[in-house]
């Protein structure tokens, strides 16, 4: 009988039918790819969603309804006003409220200070004497945006409201200010403008006339029209 050399045909059937029927033996190398298959699948999704979705920042200014503006520019007088002052200084502050059913139009609440020389009195400025006429005054508007928004950086708008201002005369002589009472009187404003964002920040410029119902100037009233640029925030 010739020496064993080995397992017999009938050794390894046995043998390769329990290896197929045993569990599959640990393969790390699978899992390790599998896991950064994965990896590499987020990383791209973030990435898409990074681009894509809008930045908290936007995100907050798009669900924000209250909103804050500083204004300043100059303020051309009109009619009988302007026979008597000269072009002015304008700044005011502003609050503007969203509507957020109607994304159109907006509330807007202004406190604005108007400051013109009067330049009927050149003799009386040249011995020191300087008068000024001075406009506090605040107003209620709505606020219409024209067109849509989407697509577009620059976004026209129309303005108009009502308010309540104050209109006196101030006197400076030899360094004393003397300040007439002033009047009280209720007023219109309307106008347009356009907006446009720098940054992160709103910016915009409109020109807007005002008509205070005073009884200065023949009862003319007092009107003016502000030309002003100004930032949201």
């Amino acid at each position: 009988m010739p020496p064993h050399s080995g397992p017999t045909r009938t050794t390894r059937r046995r043998a390769g039918h329990l290896r197929s029927c045993g569990p599959a033996p640990h393969q790390p190398g699978a899992f390790m790819h599998l896991s950064s298959s994965i990896i590499r699948i987020l990383t791209a999704g973030c990435s898409v969603v990074s681009v894509v979705a809008p930045s908290p920042a936007r995100a907050q200014d798009k669900s924000r309804t209250l909103f804050a503006a500083l204004t300043v520019g100059a303020s051309q007088p009109f009619g009988d006003f302007a026979e008597r002052v000269g072009t002015g200084l304008r700044v005011g502050v502003a609050g503007l409220l969203k509507i957020r059913r109607t994304p159109r139009l907006s509330i807007r609440a202004d406190i604005g200070y108007a400051g013109f020389d009067n330049e009927t009195f050149v003799l009386a400025a040249q011995s020191g004497v300087r008068f000024q006429t001075i406009v506090l005054g605040g107003s209620v508007s709505g606020l219409l945006h024209v067109g849509s928004a989407s697509g577009r950086t620059v976004r026209p708008y129309l303005v108009g409201g009502l308010g309540v201002s104050n209109v006196k005369t101030v006197t400076i002589a030899n360094s004393e200010r003397l300040e007439s009472p002033g009047e009280f009187a209720p007023g219109i404003n309307a106008g347009a403008g356009i907006e446009w964002r720098l940054f992160r920040v709103e910016t915009f410029m409109e020109a807007r006339l005002e008509a205070i119902f005073t009884n200065a100037e023949g009862g003319s009233g007092t009107q003016y029209l502000p030309i002003v640029v100004g930032v949201r925030f």
